[in-house]
């Protein structure tokens, strides 16, 4: 990519890490147009930043926005044979993510349950790369009313994922708080911010409050988006306390 694309990477991951998503989209926009230009409609640097500007749209909760952008994202890495479980799979859980929140339930099912077959085939039962993608799924089958196919999905995902199942249901969890902000159900997405926010905030070793960054900083987004700026600016300052403790920038 280059150390202009790559520095142009770095600072839409800066911005985003700050829920900051105006001059996010602004920089991911005009990479895409850059690397169209240097690289081609169809290289990888373009997916790239397609998959970033899509992430842009998503987080915000501008579904119709992104559908396309990881659309055309995944078509690149599948052009590409760059489209497994490992390198794709913020793709793939993007857009089923997006899918979700266009009420697209079976979409989302077509989407995930190949690639979940095809990760399993090339990595072996045990092999990585696959329980977010699990994740997603599970979530899926539960929006079609599919719950007991969906607690098999969890269940695999909670067997293959990080040694701590917990952070597979986190996974979960937030993804539901997301979409629910999306629709404005704010009460209910905060809800599942402050249960994992509660659940890591018990010390457990002298770095357990790591653990805390990822409902925070979902808390703040969600938190904004619902016009609460006060709220989300005492969590930003949590977050930012706990990220300069740990040296984290992104």
């Amino acid at each position: 990519m280059g150390a202009y694309g790559f520095s142009s990477a770095m600072l839409i991951s800066a911005y985003e890490s700050l829920n900051d998503f105006a001059p996010a989209e602004r920089v991911a926009r005009d990479r895409v147009t850059w690397a169209e230009q240097q690289y081609g409609a169809t290289a990888l640097q373009t997916g790239g930043f397609l998959s970033s500007l899509a992430d842009i749209d998503r987080l915000q909760g501008k579904y119709k926005d992104a559908a396309p952008s990881y659309v055309r994202a995944l078509s690149i890495d599948r052009s590409l044979k760059l489209d497994n479980c490992l390198v794709a799979k913020e793709i793939y859980t993007g857009l089923a993510e997006t899918y979700l929140g266009l009420a697209r339930t079976k979409d989302a099912q077509q989407l995930l349950r190949p690639a979940i077959e095809a990760c399993r085939e090339k990595f072996g039962e045990k092999g990585m790369g696959r329980s977010d993608l699990l994740n997603a799924y599970s979530v899926a089958l539960e929006a079609d009313n599919k719950p007991e196919q969906a607690a098999t999905a969890a269940s695999e995902a909670d067997r293959v994922g990080t040694p701590d199942p917990r952070f597979q249901q986190e996974y979960r969890d937030l993804l539901k708080a997301r979409l629910m902000a999306a629709q404005g159900r704010f009460d209910e997405s905060v809800s599942f911010c402050l249960k994992w926010i509660a659940v890591f905030e018990v010390p457990e070793d002298d770095e357990s409050d790591r653990r805390l960054m990822l409902p925070l900083s979902e808390y703040e987004r969600i938190l904004r988006s619902a016009g609460r700026t006060a709220e989300a600016g005492e969590v930003a300052a949590r977050l930012k306390a706990i990220k300069n403790k740990y040296d984290v920038h992104f």
